[in-house]
């Protein structure tokens, strides 16, 4: 019993260290995907077209996984991720950028689904919310000073540094995945971790939505506002900082109720709401504080949102699994529905659409996920 509470310890200190490690390059380099794309004369929505591809790939490979080797598949993650950040610093454009989506994508089974399986297998669920809390305030908190260090290292020495000195960064994370990541290995049947997925793939393809509005749609929009390295990592370092810890208070508070909906439902109004100013919105400055404001509201939610669909199902690795799928479908078909949207002329509907399923989010869990109100 002892042997075992330390085993699920262990794992939970090697999930966030990896995902920790992970975050630092994420910070520090690839938040300035879309400044480096920018720079290669790709429009807008070329850039939100490479991330479509990137977590496409993603939708597509995952369900073709029928047994994950943790260390190993952590490991061969690990090492493509690299080789996908050392594409952008050295192929031309376009063959980099497609090379590091296709690559990044094959990181959802490889690497995202092990990781979130250690980070919080074992956890009381009770403590749903605080312990998704800890999750989104690790890479929330390096979000604060590392983008504005990239961006020092990005203006004297260039992107290709930069974009190398991350793949070195994460070929570095093999030593640790070798010596502390369990040798296990975990089977599942893709179509009974399907079935076991009921009631959450609709909302699931919603949260995916979400996540890359604000990680993907809102600093390639600001692209319209900011043009060098230290604007992009400052507005980066903004963002990151907004509402850090208020994310962890409310989440640790949601605990107490099981309805946690009635804290998300006002946060996602407020998104909307925010989301449709920012489609409106032509001036800079307001542009960027309703920008802040999003931020603030996206990060409260975040958290709550996962530990809604953790109080539905057992978090196995099954359940891992077809997460990544519905949120991946939900990225990919988004992305590309607003490209087409700013191709076609219109950045208000672009951000019409994110507008409508953060409202549709409110009224699709009442259906799917009575218990959380």
């Amino acid at each position: 019993m002892a042997e075992g509470m330390r085993a699920y310890v262990r794992d939970l200190g090697v999930g966030h260290a990896l995902l920790a490690l992970k975050s630092v390059v994420a910070a520090l380099v690839v938040v300035f995907v879309p400044l480096l794309l920018r720079n290669e004369r790709a429009s807008i929505p070329a850039i939100l077209l490479v991330y479509a591809l990137d977590v496409g790939v993603g939708a597509a490979t995952v369900p073709l996984f029928r047994r994950f080797r943790v260390r190993r598949h952590l490991a061969i993650g690990t090492a493509l991720y690299a080789l996908g950040l050392l594409a952008l610093a050295w192929l031309a454009y376009p063959w980099g950028p497609v090379a590091f989506a296709v690559l990044d994508g094959l990181t959802g089974g490889l690497f995202w689904v092990p990781l979130n399986h250690l980070c919080f297998r074992g956890l009381d669920k009770k403590r749903n919310g605080a312990n998704s809390g800890v999750y989104f305030l690790i890479p929330a908190i390096l979000a604060i000073g590392l983008p504005p260090l990239g961006a020092l290292l990005a203006a004297a020495y260039g992107f290709p540094a930069l974009f190398t000195l991350g793949g070195v960064l994460m070929l570095a994370l093999l030593p640790v995945i070798a010596a502390y990541a369990p040798d296990e290995t975990h089977e599942r049947s893709p179509a009974d971790a399907l079935r076991a997925f009921k009631g959450l793939k609709s909302i699931t393809f919603v949260e995916g939505a979400l996540h890359y509005f604000r990680s993907a749609v809102i600093p390639v929009a600001a692209l319209l506002f900011l043009s060098t390295e230290a604007e992009f990592g400052g507005f980066s370092a903004y963002l990151g900082a907004i509402a850090l810890l208020a994310s962890l208070w409310l989440s640790h508070r949601s605990d107490r109720d099981p309805r946690r909906m009635r804290m998300v439902a006002p946060l996602l109004v407020g998104m909307g709401a925010a989301c449709a100013a920012l489609g409106a919105l032509r001036s800079a400055a307001p542009w960027l504080l309703v920008a802040g404001a999003y931020a603030a509201l996206d990060t409260l939610s975040a958290p709550l949102r996962l530990a809604i669909s953790l109080d539905r199902r057992e978090h196995d690795m099954g359940f891992w699994a077809m997460r990544e799928v519905f949120l991946n479908i939900g990225r990919c078909a988004t992305l590309v529905l607003a490209a087409l949207a700013i191709w076609a002329g219109s950045l208000a509907l672009a951000f019409l659409l994110f507008t409508a399923l953060m409202l549709g989010y409110v009224a699709l869990a009442r259906r799917k996920l009575a218990h959380a109100y």
